[in-house]
Formats: structure tokens, C-alpha cells, sequence
């Protein structure tokens, strides 16, 4: 099992026409090697705390400027997205469980609740990525059993969303067949959406309707392969420039 250190990295906003520098970004080791694969950053800038998941150790974080707290669950847990407006209320992937977890922000107590369960006959499976959209819908998306060599069988995932009922049994998904399920981003005004599945090694791009929160003409917006780029794209995150900032999964690099 590969060990991972976790890290923030703070970035100088400059504007430059349309670029920025990043010269001045520092990186800071929140967890050090203590991860096995840290995964679904949230950072919380009202009260200052930085969410995040180990999957393999099936623990959700948090990080408090001066020290670190977990809550040890008993499946794989994949995301922890907060719920707007509800301080200590998330939205986590457990296996292939989306359940709600209530976590006191001042004492380290926790309760857990099953909201719903997808990908039934697919046994093996897990949620993997998942994020809110710029209306505040679900997206999250499923991956078939990675075995011990990491080999992952293809086109057993699906990307889902949470429809405008708002009730969590209602998952609609929007793209089946995929094989890991991973990042997501859109732009500021919420016209295009980014997604990655990570075999095929490439960012496609979606136009996005705000109103209906669907998406249509699916094409490539980047492919690793046409700059030989080692690796796979995993997690993604978009900042206030449109700049799309990808986690390279074994390729050691952002």
C-alpha cells in the first residue's frame, strides 16, 4: 500500500493580464506520513478548518491550524462534501453508501446515516470523486474493485446526480459506463463542466445548463497523451482565473 504525506499549498494571487504568478506559493505538511491515499480537500474558510478523507484507512479529517483530528469509520470513505448552511452537516461516499455524517466542530463526536445505495448489482464497487455543482447539486461518481496490482475493471462506474427533488434516493445517472469516476469542476458561471475519467487519460468538457443542471456536447478538452504526459489524471479544482489544476496520479506532479 502506498503512503502519502498530505500538503496545502498557499498561492500569491497576482495578476498578470491573464496570467498569475506562482512564484511565491509555499507548501505546508499538514499530516505527514500518516495517509494512504489522502483524498477530496475542503477547505472551510469560515471556521478555518481543512476537511479531508483517507480512503484505505476509511478515516474523514480534519485540520485545525494546529492540530489534526480523525473519525475512524468501517468502510472505504471516498468524499466529504458539506451541506450549505449546516455547520458539522456532510455529505460522505461510504462503499457504495451516500449517508450524511454530523460532526460537532468543538468535540470530536460523530454520527453517521445511511442515505442511499447505488451500483447494487456491481459488486466490488465504490464511490470515488464527487462535488456540488454551482446550484448546490450532488455530482458523484462510482469505480469498479481496484485489486492489489491496481488493476481496475473498465466501464463498471457511473457518474450520478442528485436530482431536483433533493431527496437522496433520487440519483440519476448521468454517465454510465465509465471506469474511475473522478474529478469535477466548473466555471464561474457555471456554463461549462470538466470531468475526468481517469483511464482514458484526458479532461473532457461539457457544455452545462445552470437552470436544468444538465449537460450536453461531450468532447476532449485535454488529453495527456497528445504532450506525453505520464500518469493519470485524477482529482481536479478549478480557481478564480479558469485555471483547471489536476491531481497526476503516479505521475508525481501537479
Amino acid at each position: 500500500m502506498s503512503v502519502f504525506s498530505c500538503y496545502i499549498v498557499f498561492l500569491s494571487w497576482v495578476a498578470l493580464s491573464c496570467a498569475v504568478n506562482y512564484n511565491d506559493a509555499t507548501i505546508k505538511e499538514v499530516a505527514g506520513d500518516v495517509l494512504e491515499v489522502g483524498e477530496g480537500p475542503f477547505w472551510d474558510s469560515e471556521n478555518n478548518v481543512l476537511y479531508f478523507v483517507d480512503i484505505s484507512q476509511h478515516r474523514v479529517y480534519r485540520f485545525f491550524q494546529t492540530r489534526l483530528e480523525h473519525i475512524q469509520l468501517n468502510e472505504e470513505v471516498s468524499f466529504v462534501i458539506p451541506v450549505a448552511g449546516q455547520q458539522g452537516l456532510f455529505v460522505i461516499g461510504l462503499g457504495t453508501t451516500l449517508a450524511s455524517l454530523r460532526w460537532n466542530l468543538h468535540e470530536n463526536i460523530y454520527k453517521v446515516v445511511e442515505l442511499a445505495i447505488v451500483d447494487h448489482d456491481k459488486v466490488g464497487n465504490r464511490w470515488n470523486d464527487a462535488k456540488a455543482d454551482v446550484n448546490g447539486y450532488l455530482w458523484a461518481g462510482t469505480m469498479g474493485f481496484e485489486d492489489a496490482a491496481g488493476n481496475i475493471p473498465r466501464g463498471r462506474g457511473t457518474l450520478f446526480k442528485l436530482n431536483d427533488t433533493g431527496c437522496f434516493q433520487n440519483l440519476d445517472p448521468v454517465l454510465p459506463d465509465v471506469s474511475v469516476s473522478n474529478g469535477l469542476a466548473w466555471n464561474d458561471d457555471g456554463t461549462r463542466m470538466y470531468y475526468i475519467d481517469s483511464p482514458t487519460r484526458q479532461i473532457e468538457l461539457f457544455d452545462y445548463d445552470p437552470a436544468t443542471a444538465t449537460i450536453s456536447n461531450r468532447r476532449t478538452f485535454y488529453d495527456f497523451k497528445t504532450d506525453n504526459i505520464p500518469g493519470v489524471p485524477d482529482g481536479m479544482t478549478i480557481d478564480a482565473y479558469s485555471n483547471l489544476w489536476i491531481a497526476n496520479y503516479n505521475g508525481a506532479q501537479v
